[in-house]
């Protein structure tokens, strides 16, 4: 996730922000992957500008850097600023930018990108012509269409969210939320919120917020889902996608990769499912944290093992697939994954796709916030063409410091 070193912004008397006050921004590549156009999106809290002002700037070696300056939209006039802007690098490559501010600062042109558009049943996000993606207004139908170059990527379905209560119900949210709220809008990212509680009463004091961040670099989009679980009923929280494959068939079945220690890849015929799952390991105290991993592949109702990885050191599951007909590609990640609880990513050969994170007993009782993160990367088969970002750019992003200058 994104670091924010210290930062002390000096403020002047009568709360006004000094002229051409600079922040240093510092980016690095640690993972040891190239990066073309990878999207940064960062918070700056503490930046003493109201939203009428909007005078910044982005430098790298005092040349402009197109990028995106946004208050964020949801606390009003005290919400802090955000800064978008998109970045290529080379494995471990460091580079830092200046980021100017202040009433004399004049504000560079806004590159063309993103357009958000308000619609009777929710909202639709566009990039030029070629990708469109359509949102709901609720978690029954959080993300209802991703269209990319005319090939659309999901079932009316959609996306879906649930949650599982301390007696194995799943509620499934219904459509009682708020409206969707907007973060912040512009032509290099568009950041959107829902928050609802669930209908069942064992839930009714819990409250799930949703962030979606559709950067206009890629054809993702990144979904951070966090529940305030006061009662600590949570159980699991569950995620649904109805991916838009054609049907298999025996010649051309749905084609799988999971991203475990290594790369474990099969393919499914009709009627059969395919899962990765992970959790940890019971270890002693002491001892260094250790993961149980395993690739499950068979008839949908009855799964049988695929591959397994016992607990050793340093062969943790990635927790990433690859959901692939010979037209389309689901690329999802899951950030954390198999680290906290029992999670999975499983899927049909139809398409039918489940992410579930599933608490163990110690985080359920402890942990007052639950939390998922991850993304849905939708490209054209293959990936290794169509895609400039591999699953496991998305699940390390790039390690951004901020200081005064």
């Amino acid at each position: 996730m994104l670091l924010l070193g210290s930062m002390a912004i000096a403020v002047c008397h009568q709360g006004v922000a000094v002229a051409a006050e600079k922040l240093k921004i510092e980016v690095r590549e640690t993972a040891g992957i190239r990066r073309f156009g990878y999207p940064i999106a960062l918070a700056l809290p503490d930046l003493p500008l109201a939203s009428a002002d909007g005078h910044l700037r982005l430098r790298e070696d005092g040349k402009p850097v197109s990028a995106q300056f946004r208050q964020d939209q949801t606390g009003g006039d005290a919400g802090p600023w955000w800064l978008d802007f998109n970045i290529s690098m080379m494995p471990h490559e460091i580079r830092n930018f200046v980021l100017e501010y202040g009433p004399d600062v004049m504000a560079d042109p806004e590159p063309t990108g993103l357009v958000l558009e308000q619609t009777p049943n929710g909202l639709d996000i566009r990039n030029g012509n070629h990708l469109t993606w359509t949102l709901g207004r609720g978690p029954r139908d959080l993300l209802t269409s991703v269209n990319v170059a005319g090939v659309q990527h999901l079932r009316p379905v959609g996306t879906r969210l649930g949650i599982e209560g301390p007696h194995g119900l799943l509620d499934d949210l219904g459509d009682e939320t708020r409206a969707p709220r907007i973060i912040r809008s512009g032509p290099l990212a568009v950041a959107i919120r829902y928050e609802f509680t669930p209908r069942t009463s064992e839930l009714a004091e819990t409250k799930s917020i949703v962030d979606l961040t559709f950067p206009v670099s890629k054809s993702w989009v990144q979904v951070d889902w966090r529940i305030d679980d006061v009662r600590q009923a949570v159980r699991s929280m569950h995620v649904e996608v109805a991916q838009n494959l054609d049907s298999p068939t025996e010649t051309e079945p749905t084609l799988i990769d999971f991203g475990a220690a290594s790369l474990v890849y099969m393919s499914l015929p009709a009627g059969t499912a395919g899962k990765l799952q992970a959790a940890p390991a019971a270890t002693e105290p002491q001892t260094p944290a250790r993961q149980m991993w395993n690739v499950l592949r068979g008839n949908r109702n009855r799964l049988e093992p695929f591959t397994a990885r016992p607990a050793v050191a340093g062969g943790d599951a990635e927790g990433w697939a690859h959901v692939m007909d010979r037209t389309r590609c689901l690329a999802l990640a899951v950030d954390g994954f198999g680290r906290g609880g029992d999670d999975s990513i499983e899927t049909t050969a139809e398409g039918n796709v489940s992410i579930v994170r599933r608490f163990a007993a110690r985080e359920t009782a402890r942990a007052a916030t639950k939390r998922l993160t991850f993304w849905l990367h939708f490209v054209g088969f293959p990936p290794h063409v169509t895609a400039a970002t591999s699953p496991q750019s998305m699940l390390s992003p790039l390690v951004v410091r901020v200081s005064k200058l």
